[in-house]
């Protein structure tokens, strides 16, 4: 029987994000723990910087973590629809690699959309 899959995917476009890639895990399953089965979904732009290297040693230890590592740089918007297409959880959010927007967040945005489905339907709906 194959297993469920997640509430969540988190996707995360990167280029040349390794000492980065610690931090937003840690923030991340912070996070995410209270909220549910959840993966992270690491779309690795062509970094030349250890990125991917940094990226395979956190996903063998977590299996939460996944990634996609492109050959050369394709850009944001191919990172993206990668991570869309590559996404296993009901619900998927996008944030960037570099931190700047707080994975703090994330548990706000769920209660909204949750709700949003509420408000809209007339019956709670879980994500």
């Amino acid at each position: 029987m194959a297993a469920q899959p997640p509430d969540f995917s988190i996707v995360l476009p990167a280029c040349n994000e390794a000492p980065n890639v610690a931090p937003m895990l840690a923030a991340l399953r912070e996070v995410l723990v209270p909220l549910g089965r959840f993966e992270i979904l690491y779309i690795d732009d062509g970094s030349n910087d250890g990125t991917l290297d940094v990226l395979r040693h956190a996903a063998a230890a977590d299996p939460t973590l996944r990634y996609v590592s492109f050959t050369r740089n394709f850009g944001h918007e191919a990172a993206l629809r990668a991570g869309l297409r590559h996404a296993h959880g009901h619900a998927i959010i996008v944030i960037d690699a570099d931190l700047e927007q707080p994975p703090g967040l994330i548990p706000d945005l769920v209660k909204a959309v949750a709700r949003g489905l509420q408000d809209r339907d007339g019956a709670a709906r879980r994500l």
